[in-house]
């Protein structure tokens, strides 16, 4: 299980006429990878002409049992909105505590092939297994687990590389075509 997050956001619509920001998160399983792909489909072709949607998916699996009892709390405990219990299954996924890997996820926030490699070969260093995957603007850099990251963010200060523990990676984004 990992959580989606489908979104719409201003700073990609600047100059979209009628454009209203939209949001989708929810929980997916992770081997049906084209039943997100036709959901996001969707949640594209909902939005104005012109519009442009972004996909992102948790870099961690969560827990499906520990989902199950915090959202059987929150029906006991809260008033939850029964419109709203996708978001809210979504929401209790994404808590740390849900997360069934460690995965670390760097926004390596510049479009440097040469750079973003060399620093996930220094992060291979600490030995832990490393990911690099493309973003709309740069790279995420995905390590295995955690580590003492103090050198490492010390020798790479001048670089725009922020560390997430637990985030959402990018994955893709889509424009609605004019009809």
């Amino acid at each position: 299980m990992k959580v989606a997050l489908l979104v719409s956001r201003n700073k990609d619509n600047k100059n979209v006429k009628n454009f209203k920001p939209r949001s989708q998160s929810f929980v997916y399983d992770e081997t049906k990878e084209e039943s997100l792909n036709k959901r996001f489909s969707a949640f594209v072709n909902a939005g104005v002409e012109g519009e442009t949607a972004r996909m992102y998916v948790s870099v961690n699996k969560r827990n499906e049992e520990k989902v199950k009892k915090a959202l059987t709390c929150a029906l006991v405990m809260e008033n939850v909105n029964l419109y709203n219990v996708e978001s809210k299954i979504a929401s209790i996924a994404e808590r740390a505590e849900n997360a069934e890997e460690k995965k670390w996820l760097f926004d390596f926030d510049e479009n440097n092939e040469e750079k973003v490699n060399t620093f996930a070969e220094e992060i291979k260093t600490y030995g832990v297994e490393v990911e690099i995957r493309k973003t709309k603007n740069a790279y995420a850099v995905i390590s295995s687990r955690g580590f003492d990251t103090r050198e490492l963010m010390k020798r790479w200060k001048n670089t725009d590389v922020t560390l997430k523990r637990d985030a959402m990676l990018y994955v893709k984004c889509e424009t609605k075509k004019t009809a």
